[in-house]
């Protein structure tokens, strides 16, 4: 099954330097469907957008130090 238009794009670049391409997919249940990298994330396969802000403010966080 080929992957699904990204309805939702992002680009980020850490501190070392390295970019991570978050694409997230829109689902019929509310939920995200998120790929990294253009491949489906083993982690987080499907979140809701309440665990999108938790997780991105815990990325966030990580590049403070």
């Amino acid at each position: 099954m080929s992957r699904q238009k990204t309805d939702v794009r992002i680009s980020l670049k850490g501190r070392n330097g390295k970019t991570v391409r978050l694409g997230l997919v829109h689902g019929l249940d509310g939920r995200w469907a998120v790929y990294r990298d253009g491949k489906r994330s083993a982690k987080h396969p499907s979140v809701s957008p309440t665990e999108i802000g938790r997780l991105l403010a815990q990325w966030l966080r990580q590049q403070e130090h």
